[in-house]
C-alpha cells in the first residue's frame, strides 16, 4: 500500500478539521511566534497529533514515563519513522522542539508546525551550519522553556536488520555544555505508519523512555564514549525487550487477520 493510499483514510474522515486547525492557528501564528506562550502552542499541538494518530488507526504503548525529568531534558531518540516528532509530542504535558535535517523545512504542513514547536533544522553537508543550530539549542536549555529532542542517528534507519544507525558525534554537546538531563527514548514501529497494510487493523508503536542520565552521571565521560553507551543500552532494549513485546502486541491488535499476513 502506497503511503498516499494509506493517507487517504484520515484525509477523507478528518482532512477538513485538520486544515482547518492548521489554517486558523499553526499558519497563522508562525508569522509572530513571538507573541504566543510556547505551552499554549504546545498543548495546540499536542491535541491535533492525537488526531491525526487515531485517524491512522495508531495504537501507542508508552513505558517507562516515570523516567522523564521534571526539570528541561534532552530528548535523545532513535529516528525509526516520518511520524517520530508526531509520536512523542504527545507523550510530554511540557512543550518539546526538534532538531530535524534541512530537508524537513521545505515539507508542507510538518514544517510549520515544528517550527511553531521551537524547532531547528540541521544542514548535514555544513558543519559550521551544524555548530550554530546545536548553539541555539543550548540556548534554548537555558532559557528552559522547552525541552529539545535530536535523532544521534541524522536519519531514518531503513534496514530492518539493524538495530540503530551509527549515532553522530557531538550530538550530545547541547546537552553537556549546559549540563543538562539525556533522556535516551526508543521508537519502535513507526515506520509502519505511512507504509500500510490493509490486512491490518491497527499499528503499534511502541515508545520506552529509558532512565536519564544526569550531570553527575556523565561529567566525567566524554562525548564519543557516552554516545556509545547510550547506543549499546537503546540497541540492547530493542533487540531484548521490545521486539517480542511488538510482535505479541501485532497479533493482540490483529488476530482476527494475523495468520494471513
Amino acid at each position: 500500500m502506497s503511503t498516499i493510499s494509506r493517507l487517504a483514510k484520515p484525509v477523507l474522515l478528518g482532512g477538513s478539521k485538520i486544515v482547518w486547525k492548521y489554517l486558523t492557528f499553526f499558519k497563522r501564528i508562525s508569522f509572530h511566534l513571538d507573541r504566543y506562550d510556547p505551552q499554549l502552542i504546545h498543548d495546540k499541538t499536542k491535541k491535533l497529533f492525537h488526531y491525526v494518530l487515531d485517524k491512522l488507526d495508531v495504537e501507542l504503548i508508552i513505558e517507562g514515563q516515570e523516567n522523564i525529568p521534571n526539570e528541561t531534558f534532552y530528548l535523545y531518540s532513535n529516528h525509526n519513522g516520518t511520524m517520530d516528532p508526531v509520536l512523542l509530542t504527545t507523550c510530554f504535558d511540557k512543550p518539546i522542539a526538534f532538531a530535524a535535517k534541512k530537508e524537513i523545512s521545505k515539507y508542507p504542513f510538518i514544517a510549520t508546525i515544528l517550527k511553531d514547536q521551537g524547532g531547528l533544522f540541521l544542514d548535514r553537508d555544513d558543519l559550521r551550519q551544524q555548530l550554530k543550530v546545536m548553539k541555539l539549542i543550548e540556548e534554548e536549555l537555558i532559557k528552559g522553556e522547552r525541552n529539545f529532542c535530536i535523532f544521534p542517528e541524522g536519519t531514518r534507519n531503513k534496514d530492518a536488520n539493524r538495530l540503530l544507525n551509527d549515532f553522530h558525534n557531538g550530538s550530545l554537546r547541547p546537552a553537556m555544555k549546559t549540563k543538562t538531563p539525556i533522556l535516551p527514548v526508543i521508537i519502535l514501529g513507526s515506520d509502519r505508519i505511512l507504509k500500510g497494510n490493509p490486512k491490518y487493523n491497527k499499528y503499534p508503536v511502541h515508545i520506552k523512555f529509558l532512565k536519564p542520565l544526569y550531570y553527575d552521571d556523565y561529567k566525567n565521560i566524554k562525548g564519543e564514549e557516552l554516545n556509545k553507551i547510550l547506543k549499546e543500552e537503546m540497541e540492547s532494549s530493542i533487540a531484548f525487550d521490545l521486539r517480542k513485546k511488538d510482535h505479541q502486541k501485532m497479533m493482540e491488535l490483529n488476530k482476527d487477520k494475523y495468520h494471513r499476513l
